[in-house]
C-alpha cells in the first residue's frame, strides 16, 4: 500500500509538471513579443488618434519696428496678437468618435491575427504530441521485436531456425532501430520548434488535451470579427457623412495690442469660413456616401469568400475525420485480431518468416498512416477555426 501511495504521488507530481495548451496560451499572452507588439501598436494608434484630434493650440504673434518721425526722436513700435481656431458645434466630438470607431475596426483585424497565431501554435503542439505518441508506440513494438530476436538467436543455436531466417530478423531489427532513431529525431525537432516559437525553455507536454475529432459549426457564431470590423467601418463612414453636412466649420478668434509711437490700440477679431460657399464639404460628403456603398459590397464579398472556403474546409474535415476513424478501426482490428493469429501461426511453424514480417510491416504502416491522417485532420481543423474566427481554448 505504501509503495502504491508513493507511486501515485510521483505520477501526480509528474503530470503536474507537464505543459498544457491552455498554459501555453497564457504564456503567449503574457510574454510573447507578438502579443506585446500588438499591445504597443494599439496604444500607439490610440495616442495618435488623441493627438490628431486634440484642440488646436493658441497662436502668439508679435512684430516690432523702429520709426523715426520728422522732427522727433526714433521710437520702437510693436504689436502683440493671440489667436485660436475653434470648431463649431460638436465637430471635435464627432471626429473623435469616428477615429475611435476606425480604431476598433483595426483592433478586430488584430484579434484575427491573434487567432491565426494561436492556432499555428496549437497545430505545432498537436504535431509534437502526435510525434511523441508515434515514437512511444513504436518503442514498444521495437522492444517486443528485440525480445523476439533474442529468442530466435537461442533457437538458431539449437538448430530450430535457419541462418537465413535469423539474418532476415536481424535486418528487420536494424531497420526498425533506424526507424526509431528517425522518429526520435523528428519528435525532438518538432518539440524544439514549438518551444522556439514560444521562446521558452523546453519541458514535458501534457498531450492529454488534444482537440476532439468533431466540429459542430451550428452551435458557433461564424466570422464574428469580420462582421464587427465592417460594421464599425460602415458606422464610421456614416458618421463622416453626417459630419460633412455642415454650413459652418470653425471660427477664428483673435486678440491684438498695437503700440505706435504715441498711440495704443486694442483689438478683437474673428473670422468665419463659410463652408456652404465651397464645394469641398459637398465632395467629402459624396465620398463618404460612396465609401458606405463600397464597404457594404466589400463586406458582402468578404463573407461570401469566407463562407465558400469554410464549406470547402468543413467538407474536407469531415472526410479526414472518417479516414481517421476508419484507419483507427482497421489498426485496432489488425492489432487485436489478425496480428496475434499471424504471430501464433509463425510460432507454430504454420506460416513463414516472410509472411510474419510482411504482417508486422503492414501493422507499422497502419500506425504511420493513422498519425499522418490525424496530423492532416488537425491542420485542417485549425485552419477552419481560423477562417471561422472562433477562439476555443482547451
Amino acid at each position: 500500500m505504501k509503495r502504491l501511495i508513493i507511486l501515485t504521488f510521483v505520477t501526480t507530481y509528474s503530470l503536474a509538471q507537464t505543459l498544457t495548451l491552455k498554459e501555453i496560451e497564457s504564456k503567449l499572452e503574457a510574454t510573447h513579443p507578438f502579443y506585446a507588439a500588438q499591445n504597443e501598436q494599439v496604444a500607439a494608434h490610440e495616442a495618435e488618434v488623441h493627438s490628431d484630434y486634440a484642440q488646436s493650440p493658441f497662436v502668439l504673434s508679435t512684430t516690432t519696428a523702429k520709426a523715426t518721425p520728422k522732427g522727433a526722436d526714433s521710437e520702437f513700435e510693436y504689436s502683440l496678437g493671440l489667436s485660436k481656431t475653434l470648431p463649431l458645434g460638436d465637430q471635435r466630438t464627432q471626429q473623435l468618435e469616428i477615429a475611435h470607431i476606425e480604431h476598433e475596426a483595426h483592433q478586430f483585424e488584430m484579434q484575427q491575427e491573434q487567432i491565426a497565431f494561436y492556432y499555428k501554435v496549437a497545430a505545432d503542439y498537436h504535431d509534437s504530441c502526435l510525434a511523441s505518441q508515434e515514437q512511444s508506440r513504436f518503442a514498444k513494438q521495437l522492444k517486443a521485436f528485440e525480445t523476439l530476436y533474442t529468442k530466435k538467436q537461442k533457437a538458431y543455436r539449437y538448430g530450430d531456425i535457419s541462418k537465413k531466417d535469423l539474418l532476415q530478423l536481424k535486418i528487420e531489427k536494424i531497420n526498425l532501430q533506424q526507424e526509431f532513431k528517425t522518429l526520435t529525431t523528428k519528435a525532438k525537432i518538432l518539440k524544439k520548434s514549438l518551444f522556439s516559437m514560444l521562446q521558452a525553455p523546453e519541458q514535458p507536454l501534457s498531450c492529454q488535451d488534444l482537440y476532439p475529432f468533431e466540429f459542430n459549426s451550428e452551435k458557433k457564431s461564424l466570422f464574428t470579427l469580420t462582421n464587427e470590423k465592417y460594421q464599425s467601418l460602415i458606422k464610421a463612414s456614416q458618421a463622416s457623412k453626417k459630419l460633412f453636412s455642415r454650413n459652418f466649420e470653425s471660427i477664428d478668434l483673435s486678440l491684438g495690442y498695437d503700440k505706435e509711437i504715441d498711440t495704443k490700440r486694442y483689438g478683437v477679431g474673428f473670422a468665419l469660413p463659410l463652408s456652404f460657399s465651397s464645394s469641398k464639404d459637398a465632395y467629402k460628403k459624396l465620398s463618404a456616401m460612396h465609401q458606405i456603398k463600397y464597404l457594404k459590397l466589400q463586406y458582402k464579398m468578404a463573407l461570401m469568400q469566407q463562407e465558400q472556403r469554410f464549406e470547402a474546409l468543413n467538407t474536407t474535415l469531415e472526410n479526414e475525420k472518417e479516414i481517421v476513424i476508419q484507419t483507427s478501426q482497421n489498426l485496432n482490428e489488425y492489432e487485436k485480431e489478425l496480428l496475434p493469429l499471424i504471430e501464433k501461426s509463425y510460432q507454430l511453424g504454420e506460416s513463414s518468416l516472410l509472411e510474419y514480417l510482411l504482417a508486422k510491416q503492414k501493422f507499422w504502416q497502419l500506425q504511420k498512416e493513422l498519425i499522418a491522417h490525424k496530423k492532416s485532420y488537425y491542420h485542417t481543423l485549425f485552419t477552419l477555426y481560423t477562417i471561422a474566427q472562433i477562439k476555443e481554448t482547451k
